[in-house]
């Protein structure tokens, strides 16, 4: 049984400043930090019966295993990194400065080279002039761009790759059998889906490892991903439900509670800086309620709605409507998969085409 951080008290205390002279205008508003723990694990625990779904191993259990934070003392490979956009300055930023990875060990490229110049100029690392002169030194390579961009950059580079590269590819919608037929034979690929939690050290890197991957391979990727969040092991099958649950949790959730904050401005008792403040809030400390591993969705549910009391009536909302909302966000999420994974393949053109007036 895994160990959780201490459990977080559930009796949280809010103070909210004034902003612009503005302050809670009536009870009214309560119901922003008192019901929304419920609410919120309400949208969550809709989620959850598509795990049902996920195959499960002989012994039972869901095909995933959790690994908790551990700290790289030495390292010394050499890490490439192709694309610096978002999520691959994000992870340059906090394995360096977490100490993960020093930032000597480290090569950067970008299309233009700007971004990378810049995370260079921040957090101590190299940029370099091309993509081939990072691979070529790199003991392990980060392919950091779009679906669409993997094939050109592995066929870009693996001219230089040394033998035994480890390819670890962020990108959604790539196999690693792609992976491998692009890098050429004698490297290792792993595709891992991280998250923007990782920016506060915090949620899940899924790791889906390919063929002939070694227990070097695993130590070494585990532990990087370890020390700025979980990381979840799972075969690639798996990959596109958990991916919804964790890499795309975040602007799901974001958008949820920005409707939240929305439906209570439009009564008129609040101004949107204060509603967005009070859901931010409370949505902070919800999940930290939540990550106590003697509380789970249901409990939190049914300490804060009470049988016959005003949360219950709007958890009834939420319950009656959410399956069907949360049904149609995974079938709309996997039919974008498919039609990225056509693209990749090169079944499908990556331009639209040609509009043609019909009239004529």
């Amino acid at each position: 049984m895994p160990v959780f951080p201490a459990q977080v008290p559930l009796s949280l205390r809010w103070s909210f400043p004034r902003r612009g002279g503005e302050a809670l205008k009536n009870q009214e508003m309560v119901c922003i930090i008192t019901v929304f723990p419920a609410f919120l694990t309400v949208h969550t625990r809709a989620l959850l019966p598509f795990l049902n779904r996920i195959p499960v191993s002989s012994s039972g259990e869901h095909a995933f295993s959790y690994h908790f934070p551990q700290v790289v003392r030495e390292n010394m490979t050499r890490y490439g990194f192709i694309g610096t956009g978002s999520m691959g300055s994000m992870l340059v930023r906090k394995l360096t400065g977490t100490g993960t990875i020093a930032p000597a060990d480290i090569a950067a490229s970008s299309k233009s080279g700007i971004s990378s110049r810049a995370l260079a100029e921040k957090c101590g690392i190299t940029a370099l002039p091309s993509n081939t002169a990072v691979a070529a030194g790199a003991g392990v390579l980060f392919i950091c761009v779009r679906p669409d961009g993997v094939r050109g950059v592995l066929e870009e580079v693996r001219g230089v790759l040394e033998p035994g590269t480890l390819i670890v590819s962020i990108a959604g919608g790539v196999t690693l059998a792609e992976l491998e037929e692009w890098a050429g034979p004698g490297h290792r690929s792993v595709r891992v889906i991280p998250s923007i939690a990782a920016e506060q050290e915090a949620g899940i890197s899924l790791v889906a490892w390919g063929r002939g991957v070694n227990p070097e391979d695993r130590a070494l990727v585990l532990l990087l991903f370890n020390a700025i969040g979980t990381a979840v092991e799972t075969g690639e099958g798996n990959l596109d439900v958990y991916v919804d649950l964790t890499s795309c949790a975040p602007a799901f959730i974001a958008v949820m509670m920005r409707e939240f904050a929305a439906s209570a401005v439009r009564t008129g008792a609040i101004g949107p800086d204060l509603a967005a403040y009070l859901v931010q809030k409370t949505l902070a400390g919800t999940a930290r309620v939540l990550d106590d591993e003697r509380t789970g969705f249901d409990a939190v549910v049914a300490r804060v709605a009470t049988k016959g009391g005003t949360t219950e009536e709007g958890v009834k909302v939420l319950e009656a409507r959410l399956p069907e909302v949360f049904d149609e966000v995974l079938r709309a999420t996997k039919e974008k998969r498919r039609v990225v994974a056509e693209q990749v393949a090169g079944k499908r053109s990556l331009q639209a085409a040609p509009f043609r007036d019909r009239r004529t």
